[in-house]
């Protein structure tokens, strides 16, 4: 017998399953990485037509609400939707999203359906839900909704700051490993200059760190951090004949 709980876990795992009848064929929509794109031949032609017609009259939306946490204005949810669906409308066009659970994570499915019976069933977007309650859940699921609306309908719903926020973050965080880098750099050569005038041959201890970088004694030339706190494991490991004899 099938445990209930599991049975549950796996239904939450399984991205919806959508069906349409093109003639007297039922047609299945499956997990996939692919924009998937499906009807007859004349279905596609009509609604690829329809698809440029809209293109070709959609404007962005207003960006009416201001993110405080980074200081840029987009447009929320139901003003992208305002803007796109009496377009799609015009053209024979709808917009289907549908919620549902990825190994527990908020995933939004998104498929665009058109008058002849035509269908592009998109990628599912997921992400980490902000808390871990219903109220978390349905903000992760609005803001993939609004994601994933803005890059289908062809809008611009966000401030393009043509990528300063990631490369300032990529900057900062740059900034911090190199800085960590730098004291762990200072550490071996502290614990190095200890060991020597301890007693522990200099040769011991610089051959710890050439045979970690590539040949070179300089602790100050490691670049990785992760190589540098082994070097520097490994040179506090060392010993002296009179911290052995003890």
């Amino acid at each position: 017998m099938v445990n209930q709980e599991n049975k549950e876990n796996a239904e939450s795992n399984v991205e919806p399953q959508i069906e349409t009848i093109f003639n007297s064929d039922v047609v299945r929509i499956e997990n996939s990485e692919n924009i998937e794109v499906y009807g007859t031949e004349e279905q596609r032609s009509e609604m690829f037509k329809d698809w440029a017609l809209y293109f070709g009259e959609i404007t962005n939306p207003d960006s009416t609400v201001v993110n405080t946490f980074f200081k840029a204005k987009y447009a929320p949810l139901n003003e992208v939707l305002n803007t796109v669906r009496p377009v799609m409308s015009k053209y024979g066009l709808s917009i289907i999203q549908s919620p549902f659970l990825t190994n527990g994570d908020p995933s939004v499915k998104t498929i665009v359906v058109h008058k002849s019976g035509g269908i592009i069933a998109f990628p599912a977007a997921t992400g980490k839900a902000t808390k871990s309650d219903i109220q978390g859940f349905g903000s992760t699921v609005s803001y993939l909704r609004r994601f994933a609306v803005n890059a289908i309908a062809g809008v611009m719903g966000e401030v393009d700051d043509d990528g300063n926020s990631a490369a300032q973050s990529a900057k900062k965080e740059t900034s911090k490993e190199a800085d960590n880098l730098k004291q762990v750099q200072g550490k071996i050569v502290t614990a190095a200059k200890e060991k020597i005038e301890s007693g522990i041959n200099r040769e011991d201890v610089y051959n710890i760190i050439s045979e970690n970088n590539k040949g070179n004694n300089n602790p100050n030339s490691i670049k990785n951090i992760e190589i540098a706190k082994k070097v520097l494991a490994k040179i506090k490991e060392l010993k002296s004949d009179m911290e052995e004899s003890k």
